[in-house]
């Protein structure tokens, strides 16, 4: 729709009016003085009448919103207030990020997956021959449960169930703030 003044608007309406066959004579000074007396409304219905001036006007005042937020309100609210504190989910999310073996370089094995995870990459490139003392418990662990020693290796199969676990957190924690702001 295109913004026109308002006595421009007015005038058109009137106009429109008058070739449809309807008369609406009106004091266009009595409405524009009323019109311009009632600020901050969000909507008027000018109707004809029999009175002096010709027309009856109906205000409607703005909604006011400023008392109540709104359940979006409060969620960004929580959101902000939750991940000013922890950027960690994020990290965390982007380290479990699953590439393609053979486009890194990587040779795929047999009964392998042909995926690994930044984290992973990053210790094959920068610290390949970094791994857990052998013999030892923790060693034995990580062997029986992801299946490697390396330590970035441990960290990039660990990695995306720490992930789940922040991500959980991060839900449980945002519920929590709304229902604090809701209840």
């Amino acid at each position: 729709m295109k913004e026109t003044e308002l006595l421009d608007a007015i005038n058109m309406g009137l106009h429109e009016l008058h070739c449809c066959g309807k008369r609406f004579n009106v004091s266009l000074p009595s409405l524009m003085h009323q019109l311009y007396s009632r600020p901050g409304a969000s909507g008027h219905i000018i109707l004809p009448s029999e009175n002096a001036d010709g027309f009856e006007l109906t205000s409607y005042a703005p909604i006011d919103t400023s008392a109540h937020e709104s359940t979006g309100e409060h969620l960004w609210t929580c959101v902000k207030e939750h991940y000013g504190l922890t950027a960690a989910t994020g990290l965390s999310a982007a380290g479990a990020i699953p590439l393609e073996k053979i486009k890194l370089g990587y040779k795929v094995h047999p009964y392998s997956s042909p995926y690994t995870n930044p984290i992973s990459h990053f210790g094959h490139k920068f610290f390949p021959r970094a791994k857990l003392p052998a013999g030892t418990l923790v060693a034995r662990i990580a062997k029986n449960s992801v299946s490697t020693v390396r330590i970035f290796g441990v960290i990039g199969r660990v990695n995306p169930f720490i992930a789940a676990g922040l991500a959980i957190f991060d839900v449980v924690s945002i519920a929590s703030c709304m229902n604090e702001k809701n209840g």
